[in-house]
């Protein structure tokens, strides 16, 4: 009987462990796919919920990694073997990305 009690303990605490671990991953409310005009240009950025995504630019589409810091996004890009990182400031209000880079905002919808 003790067993079971220290059992059935274990697995509420794991459960609760894990509901707080996605909260705090879907907090940012990031992931998803974006979508807008950048400079007369369509773009589509892909946040999914394990850190990678992707951006798609005209018919340029580039693999990528992310992780945040408050309002702060690192997206790491790859290119012909070459990585590169941009740090933005974003913002996320519904169904409406923000993403400012060098004093630039672009403004994205949730697709």
């Amino acid at each position: 009987m003790k067993l079971r009690k220290n059992v059935v303990l274990v697995l509420l605490t794991l459960v609760l462990a894990l509901s707080l671990i996605a909260c705090s991953k879907g907090k940012n409310g990031l992931v998803g796919t974006w979508f807008g005009e950048e400079d007369d240009l369509t773009v589509e950025y892909t946040f999914n919920s394990d850190g990678t995504g992707n951006v798609k630019l005209m018919e340029m589409s580039l693999d990528t990694s992310y992780k945040t810091d408050g309002d702060k996004l690192i997206l790491t890009m790859s290119l012909l073997g070459t990585e590169q990182s941009q740090e933005y400031t974003y913002e996320v209000s519904g169904d409406t990305l923000k993403l400012t880079y060098e004093g630039s905002t672009a403004e994205l919808k949730r697709r």
